[in-house]
Order: structure tokens, then sequence, then C-alpha cells
């Protein structure tokens, strides 16, 4: 269901949250929340600079500043009439930390995968079975271990 308005329900959503200082934690695999990233309390047309795509600055007839100066004016006026304020913005951006982890990518903050204990790495050196496939008897067993013995036979 492409165009419904998803995302912009959920970044409208949790920009309220955020305002109101209940901590969020987004997981998004399409990328599509990194847009809160984009708050520029000034609305600025040197804050929208280094998003400009220059090639179509190029195919607009204009330079990359000029497109930078109309991306603001615009974003400026839609917000405007979305009753959306500087203001707003700039309390977003005081109110919010906002952190993007990136697995495998130095795009944002890595976030790395622990590495298995050494015992787990001994363990396959061996040539013991993972413990996920072992029978039930070969499991180290506790209080809960001896339960389910029980309610399976001896």
């Amino acid at each position: 269901m492409t165009g419904s308005g998803k995302t912009g329900l959920g970044i409208c959503l949790l920009e309220e949250a955020l305002l109101q200082g209940i901590p969020t934690l987004v997981i998004d695999p399409k990328g599509d929340m990194g847009n809160l990233l984009l708050t520029f309390p000034d609305l600025a047309p040197s804050d929208f600079r280094p998003w400009i795509n220059e090639g179509e600055a190029d195919r607009d007839g204009k330079t990359p500043d000029q497109l930078a100066s109309a991306t603001a004016e615009l974003w400026e006026n839609g917000l405007a009439e979305s009753g959306i304020g500087k203001d707003r913005i700039a309390r977003l951006r005081a109110t919010a930390d906002f952190t993007v982890y990136t697995p495998g990518s130095t795009a944002g903050v890595p976030a790395e995968r622990h590495r298995q204990p050494e015992r787990v790495r001994d363990r396959r050196r061996r040539g013991d079975p993972p413990r996920r496939n072992r029978p039930l008897g070969q499991w180290p067993l506790g209080s809960r271990g001896r339960q389910v013995r029980s309610a399976l036979g001896p």
C-alpha cells in the first residue's frame, strides 16, 4: 500500500511523542524515519545546501545555492500552511536526542553484533554439537530442566 501516508503519520506521531518527552526507540529497516534528523530550526538555505543534488539544480537551470534557497522557502511555506513554525522545530530539536545506529555501516553510529564467547568457539572447535541440537539428556539441567525431564519420562 504505497502512498497512503503511513510514513508521514509515523513521523508526526514520533514528533508529538518526542515533544512530550516520551522516550522512543525506532527500528526502521527502510530508513524513512531518518527524516526526523532533517529538522532545521532556522530553515536557512545553508541548512539545506548539503542535501541539494547538484545535477537537479543544473537540470532546473539554477545554481545549487539558488536551489537551496528555493527549497528552504518551499519548506518554510509548507510548514507554515500546516501551522508549524520555526519555534516548534527548535523545540523538537532541543527536546530530542537523535542517534542513528547503522549495523554493518559507518553512515551512522556503527552497531556491531557481539562476538561469540570464547567457550562457544572452543566447543565448536572440539566438534561438540551446538546446544540447540542436543538431545534432552545432554543438557545441563537445573530445577526447571528436571521438571521438563519428568514430564517427558525418565
